[in-house]
């Protein structure tokens, strides 16, 4: 799947297809493991596949992390010691 594909999808359908991909790469190893699988490069692909998904999840996060707030250290350090 492209990555530009992946960018035009929501959060919900990214976890989705994240969802999707982990559960078709744990029926490939299985297949594999028992020497039904026809096309071993599916397995490569669907692992790339995953990652793409995952890099384009972890960037939206860190995108959301730079435009939000952070505390500043003086505001903890105001809490009272006992």
């Amino acid at each position: 799947m492209r990555a530009s594909k992946l960018r035009d999808m929501t959060d919900a359908e990214l976890a989705t297809e994240e969802l999707e991909l982990r559960r078709a790469l744990f029926n490939l190893r299985l297949k594999k493991a028992i020497g039904q699988l026809e096309k071993p490069h599916q397995v490569t692909e669907t692992k790339r596949d995953l990652a793409r998904v995952m890099t384009i999840r972890d960037q939206r996060r860190r995108e959301e992390a730079v435009d939000r707030p952070r505390k500043s250290a003086a505001s903890r350090k105001k809490r009272k010691r006992s």
